[in-house]
C-alpha cells in the first residue's frame, strides 16, 4: 500500500473471505481466510473456520504505507496456538491464541483471490476490498515456516516443503500469471 492518505482501507493483499444474509443480515462466512492492510497501515490477518473457530491478528505496531516495496508474511501455527507477522524477514509481532481457532480450513465455495475478497464495499461502511497499491507476488504455504525460513525466502531460495501457490506478477502474459508451485 504505497503513498495511501490515512484512514483509507489499504484493501486485501490476498484471500477468500466472503458475506452471506442470514435472518436478513449480513454475516462472514465460514472456511475463510484475509490478509490485507488496514485504513491506518497495519498488516491484519483473519483465519475463520466458523464463527465460533476464528482469529483475527491486527498488528498495531507497523505502518506499511512506506512508499518502498516491502516484503509481509503472516504464519499460522496451529500446534502451538501462534500467529506471527513477518516484515523483511523479521518478526515485528505475534499473537497467542486457540489451537482451535486455527484449525485447518477447505476452501470449496470461493477461490482465493489476489488484491481483493468476495467482500462488497456495501458490506460494511468504509471497507472496500480492493487493494491500493502494488503486489509483485504472493506464496501460500500449507504449513507454518521457521523464522529462518521466511529470511531464505527473501533470497532465491524458497522454501518448497507445503507450498501450494507461488504467483509472480513479473510473469506471464496478458491478464494471466502463472502459478509455479
Amino acid at each position: 500500500g504505497r503513498n495511501v492518505e490515512d484512514k483509507t482501507h489499504v484493501g486485501t493483499v490476498v484471500g477468500n473471505m466472503s458475506r452471506t444474509e442470514v435472518s436478513g443480515q449480513e454475516k462472514d462466512a465460514n472456511e475463510t481466510f484475509s490478509m490485507e492492510i488496514t485504513a491506518n497501515g497495519n498488516p491484519r490477518f483473519v483465519w475463520r473456520k466458523s464463527a465460533t473457530d476464528k482469529a483475527t491478528f491486527t498488528v498495531y505496531n507497523v505502518d506499511v504505507r512506506t512508499g518502498s516495496w516491502l516484503n509481509l508474511a503472516f504464519v499460522r501455527d496451529q500446534v502451538n496456538g501462534m500467529l506471527y507477522c513477518y516484515i523483511n524477514g523479521e518478526m515485528v509481532a505475534q499473537k497467542q491464541t486457540n489451537a482451535v481457532n486455527l484449525a485447518d480450513i477447505t476452501i470449496t465455495n470461493n477461490y482465493l483471490k489476489v488484491g481483493s475478497d468476495y467482500t462488497t464495499a456495501q458490506s460494511v461502511a468504509g471497507f472496500a476490498p480492493d487493494f491500493k497499491g502494488g503486489i509483485a507476488g504472493v506464496r501460500v504455504y500449507t504449513s507454518a515456516l521457521t523464522a529462518e525460513q521466511m529470511k531464505n525466502n527473501l533470497s532465491s531460495s524458497v522454501a518448497n516443503a507445503g507450498l501450494v501457490s507461488d504467483i509472480s506478477f513479473r510473469s506471464g502474459a496478458g491478464d494471466y500469471y502463472y502459478d509455479k508451485a
